[in-house]
């Protein structure tokens, strides 16, 4: 049996902001975890352009989340400790399916009409602090049994070392039996 040993970071081609999430996630566990974990990226479009130049990644795979998953991508899946999406809720829906847990990233909450039903699929689900999305989350966790796995945090931005500093603005990943507090600065406190 292969050993868990794979974090996998996929992000939607929606404008870099996926993109930038990831290379900000990579650099914070690369930081914790050293050589521990091998850091996959996965997408397209603009999301592989800019994470394939950052070489911060493993490994990046070309990920069309419209096609069937690849058996490459399968394998993968099947070794990671820990599934990560930015924003990516037709990615979330075939990992669930399939029996995986995923976390995922959710930029977006703020402009959505409806809360996507795919946060009720999550293992985690994290979304960044934009107004209104405090109101929609406190509507939501009246219907989630589990209403612990929805945390809203600050902007998730990549800031060099000696800008990093702990504050209250954070977040833990849940990796193995680990817990990842993972510092996050607000684009007032940069």
């Amino acid at each position: 049996m292969n050993q868990k040993n794979k974090i996998i970071l996929e992000g939607i081609h929606f404008g870099f902001g996926p993109a930038a999430h990831m290379i900000a996630i990579c650099k914070k566990l690369r930081r914790k975890y050293r050589n521990k974990y091998e850091i996959i990226g996965m997408g397209e479009g603009s999301v592989f352009e800019l994470i394939s130049q950052s070489e911060l990644f493993d490994s990046v795979l070309y990920f069309n989340q419209k096609l069937k998953l690849s058996n490459e991508i399968l394998e993968l899946i099947k070794t990671s400790i820990k599934i990560i999406s930015i924003g990516d809720f037709d990615f979330v829906r075939k990992i669930s399916e399939l029996g995986y847990n995923v976390t995922l990233i959710d930029p977006l909450l703020w402009m959505w009409d409806e809360i996507p039903r795919e946060i009720f699929l999550c293992e985690e689900y994290f979304a960044i602090a934009f107004p209104g999305v405090n109101r929609k989350i406190s509507k939501l966790k009246n219907e989630i049994k589990n209403s612990s796995k929805i945390k809203v945090v600050n902007q998730i931005c990549a800031v060099d070392n000696n800008n990093v500093s702990d504050n209250n603005n954070d977040y833990t990943f849940n990796v193995g039996v680990n817990h990842y507090h993972f510092p996050v600065k607000t684009a007032t406190t940069l």
